[in-house]
């Protein structure tokens, strides 16, 4: 929460120019507890191959999903972002196709929004739209125009989920594997 991050350093929320929420290209979890988009299947054993998600610690495996833009709009939303960064895009380099949760099913109704309580997340279906794949390294790209055309039609279905330019897009491990959109620190 941005907020505790000013709370934590000692300084007003009026001082900040800028907040940053950063993202997966995908969903994570460490433990218990609901995930809606959590795959138990063979894609979601490749991103989390591809993206060595495993717990840093415990060396536990994470939980791996499609990218929840239910929760990443309440995040932006609450906290809000100047601008987001997305992370791990390469590791959905090699997927023909990928999907972004934009909505749950609770109870029969279609809802857009986070619910109040982890009991009705639990019971949370999420409701997907499907987009292309691009089946290419994304590792080289510096420029957002470098990036495959469905690449950029992913990162730019993220913005409009969350309402939010993305400044940066990590495409590997290294960092100058970024990709640098708007400068963030002046």
């Amino acid at each position: 929460m941005a907020g505790g991050a000013c709370l934590g350093a000692g300084i007003s929320p009026n001082k900040l120019n800028h907040i940053l929420g950063v993202f997966k290209a995908f969903q994570t979890r460490v433990g218990a507890g609901p995930m809606p988009t959590q795959l138990n299947d063979a894609t979601g054993k490749l991103i989390q191959e591809r993206g060595h998600e495993f717990g840093t610690v415990s060396g536990r495996p994470r939980s791996c999903g499609w990218f929840d833009g239910v929760a990443a709009r309440m995040s932006a939303r609450i906290n809000g972002y100047s601008s987001i960064i997305i992370t791990k895009l390469d590791t959905l380099d090699v997927l023909p196709s990928l999907k972004v949760c934009i909505a749950y099913k609770l109870d029969g109704k279609t809802i857009d929004y986070f619910p109040a309580s982890a009991a009705a997340l639990e019971k949370c279906q999420p409701v997907y739209e499907e987009l292309p794949g691009w089946e290419k390294p994304t590792s080289g790209a510096r420029q957002f125009k470098d990036l495959p055309r469905n690449t950029q039609r992913y990162i730019r279905k993220l913005e409009e989920i969350t309402g939010c330019t993305a400044s940066l897009i990590s495409v590997g491990k290294r960092r100058e594997e970024t990709v640098v959109r708007k400068t963030i620190f002046s």
